[in-house]
């Protein structure tokens, strides 16, 4: 574990400058830092890990490139910012403390159920350096990898959530550069969100990636030759790269459905233990309230993020569809 990952889980800001060949690293705080290229880039690039606390195979991916950088064996040469999200819930190897910082993004932190909260003023100051930080680069495309590990095991090991942004789409280098980081699943969401990713392509019409990379584990325990992938995309692009892969071989899937936790008659009918990307037998029922009844039919509908353990109002999962043949 480096430096800035250890002061970070000790809730201490480490602010200074570390001057490098090709510009400037500067820890500006607890949890962030920004690389600074002397000769300005066009592009930028946002990448985020430990949002949800306890997912630590992308925030020891990022602490280690950090690391590398500081130690003069990565020369980037684009502007960059680097963020773990939830330094707290990322020292007590949880999800989160009081409310999911990943729902809190686009404002919903201002929501009086969430006020006072440490996520709340968490996603607060993310949201106000992320709009310093673009504001203060050139006008090319900014791309942000939010990084993740699933709850749960999934038939599919590694994904990627397009979040929806009114007027944006998704071109062929992207899915290449996710293809790249052996990221071969994405699915494209057809309505607002709240997460980190929503924010930036809504706010910047950035291209924002949430990406599932395996299983959750704790500090120390993730097998990190498992994410050579996403490791080798995130340093050629700290390099200027970003001709990578193949877009053809990423499938792609919609989500059909959003299920909400309704209430308190709302019922949740998918057994705890299902893997994501699992279908249903025509004639199960998936969810149920006092007013509805969801049944699987003949289409073929996945099932993502499975929780019925969320507060009311908060997505108990995704019913997915795919849009292409593999």
């Amino acid at each position: 574990m480096n430096p800035f990952l250890e002061e970070t889980l000790k809730q201490n800001e480490i602010n200074n400058v570390v001057p490098l060949s090709t510009g400037q690293l500067e820890f500006r705080g607890l949890g962030i830092a920004q690389f600074s290229p002397t000769k300005a880039s066009e592009d930028t690039l946002i990448f985020s890990a430990g949002i949800h606390g306890n997912e630590t195979a992308p925030i020891e991916i990022l602490d280690q490139i950090i690391q590398d950088i500081v130690d003069g064996k990565l020369t980037p040469s684009v502007k960059t910012l680097f963020i773990l999200g939830n330094s707290v819930a990322m020292k007590q190897g949880t999800r989160f403390v009081e409310h999911n910082l990943n729902r809190l993004f686009c404002g919903a932190f201002k929501e009086p159920r969430y006020a006072g909260s440490d996520e709340a003023k968490r996603a607060e100051e993310l949201e106000q350096v992320v709009k310093e930080f673009v504001a203060g680069s050139n006008s090319g495309l900014v791309r942000h990898y939010d990084l993740h590990t699933a709850i749960r095991r999934s038939k599919k090991q590694r994904f990627a959530i397009y979040p929806f942004a009114p007027g944006r789409s998704l071109n062929q280098q992207e899915l290449a550069l996710l293809n790249a980081a052996d990221v071969n699943t994405i699915l494209l969401q057809q309505n607002l969100g709240t997460t980190f990713s929503s924010f930036t392509s809504r706010e910047f019409d950035a291209q924002g990636f949430t990406v599932e990379l395996g299983q959750v584990a704790g500090f120390g325990d993730n097998d990190l030759s498992k994410f050579t992938g996403i490791d080798h995309v995130l340093r050629q692009l700290l390099v200027g790269k970003s001709d990578l892969g193949h877009a053809e071989q990423v499938d792609q899937y919609q989500v059909a459905e959003e299920i909400l936790n309704t209430g308190d008659h709302f019922q949740f009918h998918v057994p705890e233990d299902v893997w994501n990307f699992s279908d249903f037998e025509p004639g199960f029922c998936i969810w149920s309230d006092d007013q509805n009844r969801v049944v699987a039919d003949d289409r073929e509908r996945l099932i993502v993020f499975p929780n019925s353990k969320v507060p009311v109002g908060h997505r108990a999962g995704l019913l997915v569809e795919k849009i292409n043949k593999s």
